[in-house]
């Protein structure tokens, strides 16, 4: 029994080998780098993702929830393989149309006392409560799975600009 274990480990083994060759050109190609390292720790890392989402998005706002960063950028050049393990479940992005009072009501219920945010923000720094904001969030946010103030706030558009990594991978390759 201990023999057919160990085959079918071999075999697995050799089956994951032949993918990772496959895709080696575009792992590890490098899209863009960068002078100092972004993490979660120091919050470049999702100020980094939020911008990325906004961008792709076309919206006036991109809220990134900071479980959805896995794995810290250090300094130097930076490969796809390294951008997508930041957001290894890879969500669709989602946008949404809040008014300037939902908006506002929706940052003050992600804000925290502490030091971890809820979301990290990419948006105007003053909401005006009577305009209308498209407003950027992955599929998890969006749809109430840890925010149920998302979900229940404004409408929902149709269509995904892309997932969390190809926003990523975007605008690091813009900003080279």
């Amino acid at each position: 029994r201990h023999a057919d274990v160990a085959a079918a480990d071999a075999d697995t083994a050799e089956l994951v080998r032949g993918y990772a060759d496959r895709i080696a050109p575009l792992a590890r190609r490098v899209v863009g780098g960068t002078g100092e390292p972004l993490t979660r720790a120091n919050g470049q890392l999702g100020a980094l993702a939020a911008a990325a989402q906004r961008e792709l998005a076309g919206a006036d706002v991109a809220l990134v929830n900071p479980g959805s960063l896995r794995a810290d950028l250090d300094a130097g050049p930076l490969l796809y393989e390294e951008l997508f393990a930041v957001h290894p479940y890879d969500f669709p992005l989602l946008r949404l149309e809040l008014r300037g009072g939902e908006l506002r009501a929706l940052l003050a219920a992600l804000r925290t006392a502490g030091d971890d945010p809820e979301a990290y923000y990419a948006g105007p720094a003053r909401i005006d409560l009577r305009a209308t904001y498209t407003v950027s969030a992955n599929e998890w946010m969006a749809t109430g799975a840890g925010f149920p103030a998302l979900r229940d706030a404004g409408r929902r558009l149709p269509g995904s600009p892309g997932s969390e990594t190809e926003a990523l991978v975007r605008y690091v390759e813009q900003s080279r």
